[in-house]
């Protein structure tokens, strides 16, 4: 059983429904690709609530698609972890803990 290990926790005002484990920008949307994410949510949350958001440390999120062990993370437009491309490392959110075999899995990411 993976665990997170949060380091700073945040609340954070989301603008839609955020689920456990996405990415979250800092407007509060769920869709950071190519922005800068403020964290991972690790709660459900209504829109218009404060979610609890992971800014440091290690926190599980949703995978995107499959990932190996050691890859550099970023958000897909659903707010999940996906691989980075080559030339997206200002977006670089953390790096894979765990392997994913492809969508919906919850991996662990060192949040950078």
């Amino acid at each position: 059983m993976f665990t997170e290990q949060p380091g700073i926790v945040v609340n954070h005002k989301v603008t839609v429904a955020m689920s456990k484990g996405a990415f979250v920008n800092l407007a509060g949307d769920g869709v950071p690709m190519n922005v800068k994410g403020l964290g991972v949510v690790i709660a459900d949350t209504s829109a218009g609530d404060a979610a609890p958001v992971v800014i440091n440390g290690i926190a599980m999120v949703t995978s995107g698609g499959a990932i190996a062990v050691g890859d550099p993370v970023i958000s897909d437009m659903m707010g999940r972890a996906v691989v980075q491309g080559a030339v997206d490392t200002k977006h670089i959110m953390g790096y894979a803990l765990d392997a994913a075999a492809g969508s919906n899995n919850m991996i662990r990411i060192r949040l950078v």
